[in-house]
């Protein structure tokens, strides 16, 4: 017989989204519980690149300033962006200080252990009953399947969210994405190393970007799932020598995972259900590469602060969190907005002043990369929709709906 434990929340996902709702809710006086799928060594194709932003949020779930802690390494002071079809590129310098390089599982460990929550690891959950006086939670681990009694439910179970797909049956979450991240020993590199560079290019499939580690190099890229990686990769790895003069090493390792970017780009974020939140990439919350730790650090903890201010008033957890999260929605969807990108300033890194650095001409040339390159969406049905939506934002403030 399964063994029966009640408790206030469970979180499902032991990632920064699920550490930063943990930490408010156990501040808050909330017994939680924590499942996580992987085991802890599991790898991320997370290059574990914090903004100056996400570095405040983890340095206040660890109660610590951030260059006390001896797990910051490789420092950026912005982006450059690289346009191979025109021969243009520019920086985008962050606007609070550099960007810091983090190991994930390290990252996890530490904020985890910091949010004073129990945590059960490998455990996923498999099965949701929405009971009269509680939600039953049903996990499986090593030893067998187990159940949880609990008032409210939190997915940070990222982008291929089991509690998504228990909670919205069916659901057609569009277009599958996976990101590759693979790590090289570095033969020869001209590229400036306090910088992240970014290649906005359909060669790569969507995106591709690298970035010093170490005496080491990651590179990684962006792209629909079945195209073929091999492929891609192999195309980034010649551009990289040919553009560059980059010379690599075969990967000493890598990992693939998948991507959950429509939401995002669509401003559709699904959020969750009655006493059932999502939050952070579960719910479709995800930034472009460099900022995706923010924004999972920043909607954990407003899922936790939601369900805490939901389980005291005795109101339902999912219209509080809708409420609470919408600020950080339309900011995270600014980010995929070229409109909002190229007149206001969503970004941590200045992209507005880079892009009006470079003479005329070179900013006519990378609009016209640009405006090639959005052409892409299409294919997905997100083109007409992301040219309504950013001047809908651009003239009235807001996105429609």
């Amino acid at each position: 017989m399964a063994q029966v434990r009640k408790c206030d929340v469970v979180i499902a996902g032991a990632g920064p989204a699920g550490a930063a709702a943990a930490a408010r809710l156990v501040a808050a006086g909330l017994e939680t519980v924590v499942l996580e799928r992987s085991s802890p060594e599991g790898r991320s194709p997370c290059g574990g690149v914090l903004s100056p932003l996400a570095q405040a949020r983890v340095a206040s779930i660890l109660g610590k300033a951030a260059h006390d802690m001896d797990m910051y390494s490789d420092a950026f002071t912005g982006l450059n962006f690289h346009f191979p079809s025109s021969g243009n590129a520019f920086t985008a310098s962050f606007k609070q200080g550099p960007a810091r390089r983090v190991t994930r599982p390290r990252l996890d460990n530490l904020l985890m252990e910091a949010s004073g929550a129990e945590v059960f690891s490998p455990m996923e959950v498999v099965s949701i009953n929405n009971a009269t006086e509680h939600l039953e939670v049903h996990a499986r681990g090593p030893e067998g399947q187990s159940v949880y009694h609990c008032r409210a439910l939190i997915g940070a179970d990222g982008a291929g969210s089991t509690v998504r797909g228990l909670v919205y049956t069916g659901l057609d979450t569009g277009p599958v994405f996976r990101a590759l991240r693979t790590l090289h020993r570095v033969i020869d590199n001209p590229l400036d190393p306090s910088y992240v560079h970014v290649w906005p290019d359909t060669r790569f499939g969507l995106l591709a970007w690298a970035h010093a580690w170490g005496e080491r190099m990651v590179v990684g890229l962006l792209r629909q799932e079945g195209q073929d990686v091999s492929e891609l990769h192999d195309e980034l790895m010649e551009r990289l020598e040919e553009d560059h003069g980059v010379r690599l090493a075969p990967p000493d390792e890598s990992a693939d995972g998948r991507v959950f970017i429509g939401p995002a780009i669509t401003n559709h974020y699904i959020l969750g259900k009655g006493r059932i939140v999502l939050t952070g990439e579960a719910a479709g919350f995800i930034n472009p590469p460099l900022e995706g730790l923010s924004t999972a650090l920043s909607t954990g903890a407003i899922a936790g602060d939601s369900v805490a201010k939901a389980l005291k008033e005795g109101s339902e957890p999912s219209l509080v969190y809708r409420d609470f999260v919408a600020e950080e929605a339309r900011n995270c969807t600014d980010m995929w907005n070229a409109t909002r990108l190229l007149f206001g300033s969503p970004h941590e890194a200045d992209i507005r002043a880079g892009f009006n650095s470079m003479s005329q001409d070179a900013q006519h040339a990378v609009g016209n990369d640009l405006m090639r390159y959005m052409k892409m969406f299409k294919k997905y049905g997100w083109g007409w929709r992301m040219i309504w939506q950013g001047l809908v934002r651009l003239v009235l403030g807001r996105y429609p709906g």
